[in-house]
């Protein structure tokens, strides 16, 4: 791996992690604000309670809401946790192409091409094999946008576990794309 597929590679992890952090500090607000509604929540029904059935205001009142809250923050950093956890998940597979330092190197030919709908340009061609070749990165991005690519022949680096483009080379002429 070169340094600057390195450096895209770290860039691309970077970018994950940065979304992780902030997914992280909205996951701690909404746990206070669980606690806060949960408090909230818990007093409501403490004093509904000790009106219906006359009890006399006490320790119990403040314990009835510190209990509420908590089970509040609790249950909405549970319920945060799931989509945090599956993006750390996500992210393994990038760690895992860095710490290997290894890129793959292809030299494609192509027949036909079609464009998918994704946040980056993503292609899947039909290459003469068993199966699809499926092309995807922002490193595609300036190549889709000067019209160069898809082509019918290119040289593509891509992380292998991944498999996200880290630069691609247009070697021949341009193909249709399909929708």
């Amino acid at each position: 791996m070169s340094d600057e597929e390195r450096a895209a590679a770290q860039a691309l992890l970077a970018k994950a992690h940065g979304a992780a952090a902030l997914e992280l500090a909205s996951v701690a607000t909404f746990s206070l604000l669980g606690a806060l509604l949960g408090g909230l929540a818990g007093a409501a029904l403490v004093a509904l309670a000790g009106s219906l059935l006359h009890l006399p205001y006490g320790h119990w009142v403040a314990s009835g809401i510190t209990t509420f809250a908590i089970v509040g923050a609790l249950f909405v950093a549970w319920m945060s946790w799931g989509p945090m956890r599956a993006r750390l998940e996500k992210t393994r597979p990038l760690e895992e192409d860095l710490a290997t330092g290894f890129v793959e190197v292809l030299d494609i030919e192509a027949f036909i091409a079609w464009s998918e709908f994704a946040a980056v340009p993503t292609f899947t061609l039909d290459v003469a094999e068993p199966t699809l070749l499926s092309v995807h990165g922002a490193a595609l991005a300036e190549a889709v946008a000067q019209g160069r690519f898809p082509c019918r022949k290119f040289l593509l680096v891509r992380l292998p576990v991944t498999k996200v483009a880290l630069s691609v080379e247009p070697r021949g002429e341009r193909l249709p794309v399909r929708a």
